[in-house]
Protein backbone atom coordinates (compact mmCIF):
# COMPACT_ATOMS: atom_id res chain seq x y z
CA UNK A 1 0.00 0.00 0.00
CA UNK A 2 1.18 3.19 -0.75
CA UNK A 3 1.89 6.53 1.71
CA UNK A 4 -1.49 8.22 -0.15
CA UNK A 5 -3.27 5.27 0.33
CA UNK A 6 -2.33 4.94 4.01
CA UNK A 7 -3.30 8.36 4.76
CA UNK A 8 -6.37 7.87 3.06
CA UNK A 9 -7.11 5.13 5.66
CA UNK A 10 -5.48 7.01 8.90
CA UNK A 11 -8.60 9.41 7.86
CA UNK A 12 -10.77 6.38 7.83
CA UNK A 13 -9.64 5.39 11.30
CA UNK A 14 -10.17 8.97 12.44
CA UNK A 15 -13.78 9.12 11.41
CA UNK A 16 -14.30 5.69 12.77
CA UNK A 17 -12.55 7.03 16.09
CA UNK A 18 -15.08 10.02 15.95
CA UNK A 19 -18.01 7.43 15.60
CA UNK A 20 -18.36 8.51 12.07
CA UNK A 21 -18.77 6.24 9.06
CA UNK A 22 -14.52 4.85 8.23
CA UNK A 23 -14.19 6.08 4.32
CA UNK A 24 -11.08 8.32 4.14
CA UNK A 25 -9.64 10.55 1.52
CA UNK A 26 -6.46 12.76 0.12
CA UNK A 27 -6.05 14.81 -2.46
CA UNK A 28 -2.53 14.76 -4.17
CA UNK A 29 -0.96 17.31 -6.72
CA UNK A 30 2.90 16.73 -7.48
CA UNK A 31 3.30 14.22 -4.50
CA UNK A 32 1.85 16.64 -1.85
CA UNK A 33 -1.48 15.86 -0.38
CA UNK A 34 -3.24 18.92 -0.61
CA UNK A 35 -6.53 17.53 0.94
CA UNK A 36 -7.82 15.45 3.34
CA UNK A 37 -11.06 14.49 4.47
CA UNK A 38 -13.43 11.82 5.88
CA UNK A 39 -16.71 11.25 5.91
CA UNK A 40 -18.19 13.40 8.46
CA UNK A 41 -21.93 12.65 7.81
CA UNK A 42 -22.56 10.96 11.56
CA UNK A 43 -20.17 13.82 13.17
CA UNK A 44 -21.62 17.17 11.53
CA UNK A 45 -25.31 15.13 10.50
CA UNK A 46 -24.27 16.13 7.26
CA UNK A 47 -26.39 14.37 4.43
CA UNK A 48 -23.59 15.46 1.54
CA UNK A 49 -20.10 15.46 3.53
CA UNK A 50 -18.30 12.39 2.60
CA UNK A 51 -14.79 11.81 2.63
CA UNK A 52 -14.16 13.01 -1.39
CA UNK A 53 -16.08 15.93 -0.63
CA UNK A 54 -14.36 16.46 2.61
CA UNK A 55 -10.79 16.14 1.26
CA UNK A 56 -11.44 18.40 -1.77
CA UNK A 57 -13.41 21.19 0.36
CA UNK A 58 -10.04 20.93 2.80
CA UNK A 59 -7.70 21.98 -0.30
CA UNK A 60 -9.26 25.28 0.10
CA UNK A 61 -9.86 26.81 -3.47
CA UNK A 62 -7.23 25.97 -5.93
CA UNK A 63 -7.29 26.77 -9.50
CA UNK A 64 -9.25 24.92 -11.84
CA UNK A 65 -5.38 23.87 -13.93
CA UNK A 66 -4.26 22.73 -10.08
CA UNK A 67 -7.11 20.16 -9.75
CA UNK A 68 -6.88 18.75 -13.47
CA UNK A 69 -3.36 17.72 -12.02
CA UNK A 70 -4.75 15.86 -8.67
CA UNK A 71 -5.01 12.63 -8.23
CA UNK A 72 -7.99 11.53 -5.33
CA UNK A 73 -7.51 8.46 -3.23
CA UNK A 74 -10.03 6.70 -1.48
CA UNK A 75 -10.65 4.29 0.71
CA UNK A 76 -14.06 2.86 -0.73
CA UNK A 77 -15.82 3.29 -3.79
CA UNK A 78 -17.25 6.94 -4.37
CA UNK A 79 -20.67 7.52 -4.39
CA UNK A 80 -22.62 8.95 -7.34
CA UNK A 81 -22.39 12.45 -6.18
CA UNK A 82 -18.90 12.06 -4.98
CA UNK A 83 -17.99 10.86 -8.46
CA UNK A 84 -19.62 13.22 -9.85
CA UNK A 85 -18.08 16.19 -7.83
CA UNK A 86 -14.64 14.45 -8.76
CA UNK A 87 -15.31 14.49 -12.59
CA UNK A 88 -16.48 18.37 -12.17
CA UNK A 89 -13.66 19.63 -10.43
CA UNK A 90 -11.60 17.32 -13.42
CA UNK A 91 -9.65 15.68 -11.11
CA UNK A 92 -8.51 11.99 -11.86
CA UNK A 93 -9.47 9.67 -9.04
CA UNK A 94 -7.03 6.84 -8.34
CA UNK A 95 -6.52 3.75 -6.16
CA UNK A 96 -4.10 1.02 -5.43
CA UNK A 97 -5.41 -2.12 -7.31
CA UNK A 98 -6.40 -4.80 -4.94
CA UNK A 99 -8.27 -7.97 -6.45
CA UNK A 100 -11.75 -7.02 -5.26
CA UNK A 101 -11.23 -3.98 -6.67
CA UNK A 102 -12.69 -2.72 -10.26
CA UNK A 103 -11.67 -0.23 -12.96
CA UNK A 104 -14.61 2.96 -14.22
CA UNK A 105 -13.79 4.77 -16.75
CA UNK A 106 -16.52 7.78 -16.78
CA UNK A 107 -17.03 10.78 -19.33
CA UNK A 108 -15.85 13.67 -18.67
CA UNK A 109 -18.44 16.39 -19.80
CA UNK A 110 -15.50 19.37 -20.61
CA UNK A 111 -13.56 17.35 -21.90
CA UNK A 112 -14.45 14.92 -24.69
CA UNK A 113 -11.48 12.35 -23.76
CA UNK A 114 -12.46 10.05 -21.33
CA UNK A 115 -11.75 10.23 -17.87
CA UNK A 116 -10.31 6.79 -16.13
CA UNK A 117 -10.96 6.13 -12.71
CA UNK A 118 -9.63 3.26 -10.60
CA UNK A 119 -11.47 2.99 -7.81
CA UNK A 120 -11.17 0.34 -4.73
CA UNK A 121 -14.29 -1.80 -4.33
CA UNK A 122 -14.57 -2.58 -0.60
CA UNK A 123 -17.29 -4.00 1.87
CA UNK A 124 -17.54 -2.49 5.00
CA UNK A 125 -16.56 -5.52 7.03
CA UNK A 126 -12.99 -5.75 5.44
CA UNK A 127 -12.61 -2.23 5.72
CA UNK A 128 -13.87 -2.65 9.53
CA UNK A 129 -11.80 -5.32 10.02
CA UNK A 130 -8.35 -3.44 8.51
CA UNK A 131 -8.85 -0.27 10.65
CA UNK A 132 -9.22 -2.86 14.08
CA UNK A 133 -5.49 -3.70 13.34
Amino acid sequence: MDEYMRAALEEAKAGLAEGGIPVGSVLVHNGQIIGRGRNRRVQCGSAILHGETDAIESADRQPAAIYRQCTIYTTLSPCAMCSEAILLFGTVSSAEMRPNSRFVCLQNSSDPKPLCIWLIFAVVGLVASILRR
